[in-house]
């Protein structure tokens, strides 16, 4: 199996994150930018889903 990653920007909350929580449902792994040293909910995704969620800090 081929393994997919997404990068999307704007990933912590929103469009962004629900874009995150359906590819992570899908199988691929995502890499998401957080503006700011904040927890979010794209922190949460990276916890519940063993890794396949990574956020990134767009400082």
């Amino acid at each position: 199996m081929n393994a997919r990653t997404a990068l999307i920007v704007g990933a912590s909350r929103t469009l962004g994150l629900s874009l995150a929580t359906e590819y992570v449902h899908r199988g691929w792994d995502v890499i998401g930018t957080v503006r700011g040293s904040r927890r979010t909910g794209l922190h949460d995704l990276a916890e519940a889903s063993g890794g396949r969620a990574m956020p990134l800090l767009d400082l």
